[in-house]
């Protein structure tokens, strides 16, 4: 595998309702201290998205771990960038494979995450995010 790019993928999976800023930093420090949390995105015809909106993260950086459950199958490309940053992950696993992921984030983070699964069928991905 080569070097992981940085993104904040928590960020992404954890932010997917608008609300206050406060709100949500708190979420995310509550995330943060708990180590990690799982997540889950909506599978349709084998393609999940999500985009978030501007969302504080202070600078935070994060050295973290996110694994497919294992108790899915078939392949999973997972592709995120943070557009305030520019930084990207796109990888490819197979269910309980972990990668590690490094992010340094801005003041805020905008991020968009496109998840295609090799079966074309609708499900609940459902993806540990860890740090």
């Amino acid at each position: 595998m080569t070097a992981m790019k940085r993104i904040l993928l928590t960020a992404a999976f954890l932010c997917i309702g608008p609300g206050h800023a406060s709100g949500q930093m708190g979420e995310l420090l509550q995330f943060l201290s708990g180590g990690g949390s799982w997540m889950n995105l909506d599978i349709v015809e084998g393609v999940g998205t999500f985009a978030s909106p501007v969302v504080p993260v202070a600078g935070l950086a994060v050295d973290g771990c996110f694994q497919v459950w294992a108790g899915h199958s078939g392949e999973w490309l997972v592709e995120a960038q943070d557009a305030i940053t520019e930084q990207s992950i796109s990888e490819s696993v197979a269910p309980g494979e972990p990668v590690r992921f490094e992010y340094a984030g801005a003041l805020t983070a905008q991020l968009a995450v496109d998840v295609t699964w090799s079966e074309p069928r609708d499900t609940t991905l459902f993806i540990w995010v860890g740090i």
